[in-house]
């Protein structure tokens, strides 16, 4: 059995069958291999809420791999009662929100995001070994790069002064080189970065993409096989 979680993209949003639909990574993925798949997956879901469903799948033996597809790191979830729930993420189509979520924005720096997805990644690698299953990690919508001199990257420090900008970096550096690139399908290009067609129903990654993702999956998947 694979374990998928990730956000709209891995849901297969855009497509009439979703979940079920043949022509997503994930049940792609499950066709190359030849296993059942769980595809829990959820639209507009934080990097925190794919975190503690995956790690939450992992405590419940759900399966034997686990494929977690990061989202966008400016994605939150808010609750203000148990029936509600205010989602954050670039704009709100609510007015009542509107404001709100553009001064939650404006104090969501991305930096911290992002070192809360290396942490994230590294205690469902930790969990997963733990009980002997395999972690795999997609690429959805980070826009980290390794190289420091990339437009994105710059602007994660550009607003600190520079004696502190050397500082950061290093703790990025030291942080991210934590990770295992070879656990990753795509570690250093996003998704929405390689999309070249959409789906079916809306601009969501289309019937290649999402084979092209399968495919770095599956070899990753593979990869890990023969390690074995």
């Amino acid at each position: 059995m694979i374990y998928f979680g990730g956000c709209s993209i891995t849901m297969g949003a855009g497509y009439v069958e979703e979940q079920q639909d043949p022509d997503i990574y994930p049940n792609i993925v499950g066709q190359n291999i030849n296993h059942d798949i769980i595809n829990d997956a959820e639209g507009g879901s934080s990097n925190l809420k794919i975190f503690i469903k995956a790690a939450k799948a992992i405590i419940d033996d759900r399966a034997d791999i686990y494929v977690a597809q990061w989202s966008a790191p400016h994605r939150h979830w808010l609750y203000p009662a148990p029936d509600q729930g205010i989602y954050i993420g670039s704009e709100s189509d609510d007015d009542r929100h509107r404001e709100f979520v553009e001064q939650f924005q404006k104090y969501n720096h991305d930096y911290s995001n992002l070192m809360a997805v290396i942490d994230y990644s590294r205690i469902l690698t930790e969990l997963a070994a733990g009980r002997s299953r395999r972690m795999i990690f997609v690429n959805g919508m980070l826009f980290w790069k390794p190289d420091w001199n990339d437009r994105y990257m710059k602007s994660l420090l550009e607003d600190l002064v520079s004696t502190d900008r050397l500082d950061f970096r290093n703790r990025f550096d030291n942080n991210i080189d934590l990770l295992d690139p070879k656990q990753w399908a795509n570690m250093w290009f996003s998704i929405a970065e390689i999309q070249e067609d959409d789906a079916p129903l809306d601009t969501h990654p289309g019937p290649q993409t999402h084979k092209k993702i399968a495919n770095l999956v599956t070899e990753v998947i593979d990869t890990q096989q023969r390690s074995i």
